[in-house]
């Protein structure tokens, strides 16, 4: 289990995303936290003594559990179960139907919303009984909690199990306010409303549910290697490359000219070789369906005598569809596919068969072998409404409380990358973008095709493909012109690639949109700022830094904009406001220091805060940075320095190497000759 971490660094982060990325993994591969132990219950038989009665009772499933929730579901004075798993099935309901002469109180607790919150919570109940009218009394108590255990809520009815006593004495109600009440007249086998100061109890009036009847519990099918997985949202299948016999590659990726059954097989797979014998003996029924179908072999090993064997069995049995040899890529393709369509990550067996729409979509994954009818049947699905799918993918009956939905590109693309494929998701993404992005779509069509291209411009820009991922994102921009991810993304491209009109106008589009956004309102600024707008660019970074007046870097950029306008008293301002939130930040004492000792307005300049500013600067590299000593030197000089701005002068020009700027080291000496004349420097 990941642990949080305790400090946000990029370590323990990693670390920490690392173990929910293992403990997902596990889920999905279906291996148990619990050692997929039975679910227990006991029977309390009195004097601190339980028996086990998990099988008996109907408690002991196979499932790896996760939470239970009870209710009197039915009214009839027990306790009913819901449990939540982490495997199928995901919810299941146990209805109590033991049968005892024991009683039952049953109470909800109204408070009065003033001193007790509304639901009662907090309340603590005491139920006095006695057994008969000269027995003993007995005090029942419960409390009223608003959480009963890991990922439930049981009901808010408090149920309190009589056992043979048939009197109640009395009823003492805590409430959390303070208050206490004394109820007397409660009889036993009966549900009450119990409102806060009211004085008496309220029969509850049962709803008249339909009963939840043994004939009615679902049977679910047995689990097996063998099964078909109908797909209800159908995605694109990645590009698949498979050799013919004589080595020629041959592509299924996109678009086929009819249905297609893609059939994984094995030499060794005796199963393998019955399906080829009956589809071979119904090849007719099969073509008339217009189905196209190929084995793909992936047998290990290189490729010779052992080939030459399989076709020439295949030849002998008459085997008239399409055959080839697969690889280890076309493996791990298809395994990284079914793992973005399904939650339980298994191995796939030979053979499998993969159904095909004339798009390229995946409509029906067979795992083992499949008969011809079943195979007719399925094609006939291929043109069915997403409501008739949705039917065909699940093994029971039921009614369904949402709308039909689809399947996002990007769970493939995931699959991929998590095998060292990004190129491949790349590629996968831009085909079902270019493929499903249509003038006429709706709004989660828009978004999907918006995710396959924002997706795999990230993957192409990670892999510094600047170039493509513009093309690309300007293809998104079409498709999904409302997405603004795809247009900060392409704005952040395009001014990487020096495109800064581009960058500007979706930039721009996004601030527009998003005016609270201040992170895209200082890019902006910045392209604004590069193309020297600089009157442009001011309200853009005078809006951040009021609404973010801590933010050292909006103050920078926006000095920087002081500086393009010629107001070098404002940049002072402004680099001074980001030193108050960063006093160590490089440009900004290196820029101040040297307006501060260089500016010809003496009602600007001030020679020992520079030097404060030019030193604090120089410590960051140990005195071992050429630009930092020469701002310090051009201090010392306006501070009357002149001897140690000689020094530290030299020493910058001696730190210079063999390729910095002809230029700038040519000004620095002629600083350097005005110092030993004992003149400050003045930048024009």
């Amino acid at each position: 289990m990941s642990q949080s971490p305790l400090t946000e660094t990029k370590a323990g982060l990693d670390g920490y995303k690392q173990g929910w990325k293992a403990l997902n993994r596990l889920l999905h591969e279906d291996r148990s936290f619990s050692g997929n132990e039975r679910n227990t219950a006991f029977l309390n038989l009195g004097r601190k003594r339980f028996a086990d009665l998990s099988a008996a009772s109907g408690f002991g499933f196979f499932d790896d559990a996760r939470a239970v929730a009870t209710f009197d579901w039915d009214f009839d004075g027990d306790l009913d179960f819901w449990i939540a798993n982490r495997t199928a099935p995901r919810v299941r309901f146990l209805k109590n139907n033991n049968v005892g002469g024991n009683q039952y109180l049953a109470l909800r607790l109204v408070g009065n919303g003033k001193t007790t919150n509304i639901d009662g919570i907090g309340a603590r109940v005491e139920v006095v009984v006695r057994e008969n009218a000269n027995g003993p009394a007995k005090k029942l108590i419960k409390t009223l909690y608003a959480g009963s255990g890991f990922l439930s809520q049981s009901s808010k009815w408090l149920h309190f199990g009589l056992g043979a006593a048939d009197e109640i004495e009395s009823l003492v109600i805590h409430w959390p306010g303070g208050n206490r009440e004394v109820i007397r007249g409660v009889e036993v086998d009966q549900h009450y409303l119990v409102t806060q100061g009211a004085g008496k109890l309220t029969k509850f009036r049962t709803p008249d549910i339909e009963r939840i009847e043994s004939d009615l519990v679902v049977e679910l099918p047995s689990s097996g290697d063998s099964a078909r997985i109908v797909l209800p949202a159908r995605l694109l299948l990645p590009e698949l490359v498979y050799k013919k016999w004589d080595g020629e590659p041959v592509s299924i990726a996109g678009a086929q000219s009819s249905p297609v059954l893609l059939n994984i097989w094995a030499s060794w797979c005796q199963p393998c070789w019955s399906e080829f014998a009956e589809w071979t003996k119904q090849q007719e029924t099969i073509k008339a369906s217009g189905l196209r179908v190929i084995g793909v072999n992936v047998d290990e090993g290189e490729s010779g005598s052992g080939e030459k064997d399989l076709q020439t069995r295949l030849s002998k049995m008459g085997f008239p569809f399409e055959t080839g040899k697969g690889d280890r890529v076309l493996l791990d393709t298809l395994d990284a596919f079914q793992r973005a369509m399904l939650d339980r990550w298994r191995p796939l067996p030979v053979p499998t068969s993969i159904l095909l729409d004339q798009l390229g979509r995946v409509t029906t994954i067979y795992r083992g072998p499949v008969s011809v009818e079943q195979l007719l049947a399925d094609v006939q699905l291929l043109e069915a409404s997403p409501e008739v799918l949705r039917e065909a993918a699940v093994p029971f009956e039921g009614k369904w409380f949402d709308g039909t939905s689809g399947v996002n590109p990007t769970s493939m693309s995931s699959r991929l990358i998590d095998i060292s494929m990004v190129g491949s998701a790349a590629r996968y993404l831009i085909r079902y973008a270019e493929q499903f992005a249509v003038a006429e779509m709706s709004d989660a069509d828009r978004m999907r095709v918006g995710d396959a291209y924002f997706t795999a411009a990230v993957l192409l820009k990670e892999n510094k493909a600047y170039t493509r991922a513009a093309e690309i994102l300007q293809k998104g921009v079409e498709a999904s012109p409302g997405d603004l991810r795809i247009r900060s993304l392409l704005a952040e491209v395009l001014g990487g690639l020096g495109q800064l009109a581009g960058a500007e106008e979706h930039y721009g589009v996004v601030v527009k949109a998003l005016p609270d956004d201040f992170s895209t309102r200082r890019k902006l600024a910045l392209v604004l700022l590069a193309q020297k707008k600089y009157a442009a660019a001011l309200p853009l970074l005078e809006a951040v830094t009021k609404a973010q007046p801590g933010n050292a870097l909006a103050h920078v950029d926006t000095a920087s904009v002081w500086l393009g306008l010629n107001q070098e008293g404002k940049a002072v301002d402004s680099y001074r406001a980001a030193l108050k939130t960063a006093p160590d930040l490089p440009k900004a004492l290196n820029n101040l220091a040297w307006i501060l000792a260089t500016h010809p307005d003496p009602k600007i300049r001030n020679g020992i805060e520079a030097i404060t500013y030019a030193e604090r600067l120089c410590e960051f590299s140990k005195y071992k940075s050429p630009v930092g000593l020469d701002t310090l030197a051009t201090a010392y000089a306006e501070a009357g320095r002149f001897e140690d701005a000689v020094v530290t002068a030299q020493k910058a020009i001696g730190l210079v190497g063999p390729s910095a700027n002809p230029t700038k080291v040519g000004e620095m000496k002629g600083r350097l000759e005005l110092y030993k004349q004992g003149k400050p420097y003045r930048d024009k």
